[in-house]
């Protein structure tokens, strides 16, 4: 992009009174100054965008974002129509990956409860038979040493405490089996959750894929540094802004200054805007936001550019549309009567800025005191007089400085 550039602009009257003078005894080119209008202008070019817009992001998904399907640019949508949409395929697939991961997880747990069950009868059926030897040990043991043998009787004691500790021992054993049963389900079941929470999430992505118009408006693209519209196919992610929707047909100018060129730039300057695609139309309009910051506009240039929004004249938006290249002139300063000279004019000697004044006996310095300055021209404040001819060249030299 050509950086916006200071110019001068002289009227007409004074095109013609200033004008070079050389004369056949005075071989240096010289220039006449005469009071004269100055204004000094700062060129920029940029593009049209919708004004008070609202920005349209994609949403934040767990998957590459790829944009499947994007409404015609500038084109005027109402509240709930459809802007654009994700392509859902990877997120399909995940869908389906952890849909089949919660089936096996819960075929996984229906398989562990039988096991567990099958585990668990099994334990109180031993603990039902022991149950029962106890029983019927303690009902036929001898106990009156009148009528059985001693030894018979300690044998009877002692086979009943034995059953006695196996039942104690079955029974430690479900409590233990119930403890390591509740675990392995709980974590099968923390599993299924997780994979459920996914699945969840992802059916929630898929819901966000197409996103709708907040309200009626005209849904503008977005352009990207290099002024290329973003297209169907284009890799997204969450918070990218995809486009803007207008809520009304107005326009206002963004343009990029050359940070070099930005002296003097403020909010509220006078500005003329020109589209390219209609040159003859002229569109008055207003600084209305500096960006703080200079930043490239191209990709590997080291050169920065302040972004600089123009409000335009509520009629600016009849007949144009956002996107469109414009070109725009900004009023820094404008002075109707100032003593200007071209700015190679202007020397240094001594370390002060001085002229070369035109007189009799010929060119003789003076001292002058610079005011604003153009790409092409200077005011001069100080040290100089309407009227006067400086030498363009220095005449000590005969040759341009």
């Amino acid at each position: 992009m050509n950086a916006g550039r200071a110019v001068l602009v002289l009227g007409a009257a004074t095109a013609a009174a200033c004008a070079f003078a050389r004369s056949p005894r005075d071989p240096v080119p010289a220039f006449e100054v005469r009071p004269g209008p100055f204004e000094l202008r700062i060129e920029a070019r940029g593009r049209l965008h919708p004004a008070d817009a609202t920005p349209i992001e994609a949403p934040s998904v767990r998957a590459r974002a790829f944009l499947a399907w994007l409404a015609p640019d500038a084109s005027r949508v109402a509240a709930g129509d459809l802007l654009f949409r994700i392509d859902d395929r990877d997120l399909r697939m995940r869908l389906e990956r952890a849909r089949a991961k919660v089936e096996r997880i819960e075929r996984q747990i229906a398989a562990k409860r039988r096991a567990l069950e099958k585990e668990r009868r099994s334990i109180e059926g031993e603990i039902a038979l022991v149950a029962r030897e106890l029983e019927d040990a303690e009902t036929a043991a001898p106990r009156d040493p009148r009528l059985f043998p001693r030894a018979e009787i300690i044998d009877a004691e002692a086979n009943v405490q034995l059953l006695r500790a196996k039942r104690r021992h079955l029974e430690n054993k479900l409590a233990r089996y119930r403890d390591r049963a509740r675990a392995e389900l709980e974590i099968l079941e923390s599993e299924r959750k997780t994979e459920a929470i996914k699945v969840a999430l992802i059916e929630k992505d898929i819901a966000r894929l197409e996103v709708r118009a907040p309200h009626a408006g005209i849904f503008y693209h977005r352009r990207y540094w290099n002024g290329e519209p973003i297209r169907v196919g284009a890799t997204l992610w969450g918070g990218m802004e995809v486009g803007e929707l207008a809520g009304v047909d107005r326009l206002e100018a963004r343009v990029h200054v050359l940070e070099s060129e930005a002296a003097g730039l403020a909010e509220g300057l006078p500005a003329t805007v020109r589209p390219l695609a209609r040159p003859d139309l002229e569109i008055s309009g207003r600084v209305k936001q500096i960006e703080p910051v200079a930043k490239p506009i191209e990709e590997g240039s080291p050169v920065k550019y302040f972004t600089v929004v123009l409000s335009l004249e509520p009629a600016a938006g009849e007949g144009l549309r956002a996107g469109g290249r414009v070109s725009a002139s900004i009023s820094v300063a404008r002075l109707e009567h100032a003593l200007a000279v071209p700015n190679q004019a202007i020397f240094t000697i001594d370390g002060e800025p001085a002229v070369f004044v035109a007189t009799r006996a010929g060119f003789e310095p003076r001292r002058v005191v610079p005011g604003r300055r153009s790409a092409s021209r200077t005011v001069i404040v100080e040290g100089l007089e309407a009227g006067a001819r400086v030498a363009l060249v220095d005449p000590r030299k005969g040759g341009p400085a």
